[in-house]
């Protein structure tokens, strides 16, 4: 088993569980000046770029002017007692000295961390977005827990985020192993056999399903390896 932390994994963040069920506690929060939000728009990450690439987190005065932060703002948790918010700004300009980055390309010029902070604001802010409105009855739903769910005060359903857990896996017979180019993928690229795991099934099964689907070899024993966050919309990469 590697110790080695993926790309979109290792978050510094304490996400506040227990705090957060207090809406009180939250808008306190929201009221601190030593607060920070990172913005988002249309899922790309706000960032800056000196001597190094980082997220670009803005105060609380300069989140204002750009929003309403009850409304707007997500809680992400708490990095050494400060409290870390994503905003959501479709119809935002970057700031000066700023620019909006698809979290694929940037990811590679962030450190571990904001890696992680940022794929847990994409996958949220995301999620917020495709469910305004509650799947039971159809009403509209308000934010929870500083961010952490959707209630419907129509019929009273809690609605929370989800991850889809998706298997990807390396197989080997010796010192050969197994890799699949997509027929609709440019370049000379090969990758790991993946696929999201069925309802009613383990990890095991969905890695032999998987590769037998999609490569018509049939595979033995299965071993895990590791896991990583795939914020792409949200996704569990688990990997073995």
């Amino acid at each position: 088993m590697s110790d080695h932390v993926h790309t979109f994994a290792g978050s510094p963040l304490d996400r506040a569980s227990r705090q957060r069920r207090e809406a009180a506690w939250v808008g306190q929060r929201l009221q601190e000046s030593e607060s920070r939000f990172l913005p988002l728009r249309d899922l790309e990450v706000l960032v800056r770029a000196h001597s190094a690439t980082e997220l670009a987190w803005l105060t609380r005065d300069e989140a204002s002017e750009l929003a309403e932060l009850d409304t707007a703002a997500v809680m992400l948790g708490l990095w050494d007692g400060v409290p870390h918010f994503a905003l959501d700004l479709p119809d935002a300009d970057p700031l000066a000295e700023t620019e909006f980055r698809e979290l694929r390309s940037v990811a590679p010029e962030l450190s571990g961390p904001e890696t992680a902070i940022a794929a847990q604001a994409r996958s949220l802010v995301d999620w917020h977005a495709r469910h305004q409105f509650c799947a039971a009855c159809g009403a509209a739903t308000r934010v929870g827990l500083g961010g952490g769910m959707r209630a419907c005060d129509a019929c009273g359903a809690e609605h929370f985020p989800r991850v889809d857990p998706v298997v990807i896996m390396l197989v080997i017979d010796g010192d050969r192993c197994l890799l699949g180019h997509g027929r609709g993928r440019a370049g000379n690229t090969y990758t790991c056999l993946a696929g999201f795991v069925e309802p009613g099934e383990t990890i095991e099964e969905a890695v032999r399903r998987e590769v037998l689907e999609e490569s018509n070899v049939r595979v033995g024993s299965v071993r895990y390896h590791s896991s990583q966050p795939w914020p792409f919309p949200s996704s569990l990469m688990l990997g073995c």
